[in-house]
Protein backbone atom coordinates (compact mmCIF):
# COMPACT_ATOMS: atom_id res chain seq x y z
CA UNK A 1 0.00 0.00 0.00
CA UNK A 2 1.05 3.32 -1.12
CA UNK A 3 1.91 5.67 2.01
CA UNK A 4 -0.57 8.14 0.17
CA UNK A 5 -3.46 5.62 0.53
CA UNK A 6 -3.12 4.68 4.14
CA UNK A 7 -3.00 8.49 5.01
CA UNK A 8 -6.21 8.76 3.16
CA UNK A 9 -7.76 5.60 4.86
CA UNK A 10 -6.71 6.51 8.27
CA UNK A 11 -8.06 10.20 7.72
CA UNK A 12 -11.50 9.24 6.54
CA UNK A 13 -12.16 6.96 9.13
CA UNK A 14 -12.75 10.71 11.40
CA UNK A 15 -14.21 12.65 8.45
CA UNK A 16 -15.23 12.92 4.90
CA UNK A 17 -12.21 13.67 2.78
CA UNK A 18 -11.87 14.71 -1.49
CA UNK A 19 -8.51 13.75 -3.24
CA UNK A 20 -6.97 14.62 -6.54
CA UNK A 21 -4.72 11.55 -7.35
CA UNK A 22 -4.06 10.42 -9.95
CA UNK A 23 -5.42 12.52 -12.71
CA UNK A 24 -8.87 11.61 -10.67
CA UNK A 25 -10.68 14.82 -9.31
CA UNK A 26 -12.46 13.87 -6.25
CA UNK A 27 -12.02 16.99 -4.25
CA UNK A 28 -14.71 18.06 -1.23
CA UNK A 29 -13.81 21.72 -0.67
CA UNK A 30 -13.63 20.71 3.02
CA UNK A 31 -10.63 18.39 3.49
CA UNK A 32 -8.16 16.96 0.32
CA UNK A 33 -5.20 15.59 -0.32
CA UNK A 34 -3.27 15.64 -3.56
CA UNK A 35 -0.11 14.77 -4.50
CA UNK A 36 2.63 17.23 -6.36
CA UNK A 37 2.33 15.37 -9.38
CA UNK A 38 -1.40 16.12 -9.54
CA UNK A 39 -0.96 20.22 -8.64
CA UNK A 40 0.95 20.65 -11.08
CA UNK A 41 0.99 19.72 -15.06
CA UNK A 42 4.05 17.35 -16.60
CA UNK A 43 5.77 20.73 -18.31
CA UNK A 44 6.59 22.14 -14.42
CA UNK A 45 4.81 25.25 -15.34
CA UNK A 46 1.02 25.13 -15.39
CA UNK A 47 -0.93 24.63 -11.92
CA UNK A 48 -4.65 23.11 -11.67
CA UNK A 49 -7.00 25.72 -11.02
CA UNK A 50 -8.53 23.33 -8.41
CA UNK A 51 -6.20 24.99 -5.88
CA UNK A 52 -7.96 28.41 -6.51
CA UNK A 53 -10.61 27.51 -4.11
CA UNK A 54 -8.55 26.95 -1.17
CA UNK A 55 -6.27 29.41 1.33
Amino acid sequence: MRLIDSLFDTISTYTDIGSLLGGKDKLSGQIDIATDQSLVSKNGRDINAAIENYG
